[in-house]
This record gives structure tokens, C-alpha cells and sequence, in this order.
């Protein structure tokens, strides 16, 4: 399993090499925005591991195998 900085890192050069960069830092920034947005909602608390789904779901690629929700309940 990839580092999560180094899964974030691949996904900038692949939007760098793909002409895009710029336009993928600003939608990462909005990203963890409504994702932050989204678990507040719901009542839930915001985790880096359910950040990095909700990214892979926006870049079109399948979640994760392990069943979980992007955010965890608060308490």
C-alpha cells in the first residue's frame, strides 16, 4: 500500500504531466472543503483516511475494498 503523500504526490504529477496541475491543487483545496462540509452534515468527524477516498471517488477510481465511510462518528 502507497503512503498517502506518496499516493497525493502521484496523483499532482500525473495532473502536472497532464497539463492540469493547477487546476487539480485547486480542487483538492475545494475537495477537502465539502468533504469536511459533508461529514459535519452527518454528524461525523473527518479522517485523512476518509479524505483520500473521497478523492479517489472524484478522480473516478473504485474506493477502497474496506467497506468504511469517508468520515468516522463524532464523539
Amino acid at each position: 500500500m502507497k503512503k498517502y503523500s506518496e499516493l497525493l504526490e502521484c496523483w499532482e504529477q500525473e495532473a502536472y504531466h497532464d497539463h492540469y496541475g493547477e487546476d487539480w491543487l485547486i480542487e483538492i483545496g475545494e475537495g477537502v472543503k465539502f468533504y469536511a462540509v459533508k461529514c459535519e452534515a452527518e454528524g461525523k468527524r473527518p479522517t485523512f483516511a476518509g479524505l483520500i477516498r473521497h478523492i479517489k471517488k472524484k478522480r473516478c477510481c473504485s474506493p477502497t475494498e474496506d467497506g468504511q465511510d469517508d468520515c468516522t462518528d463524532a464523539h
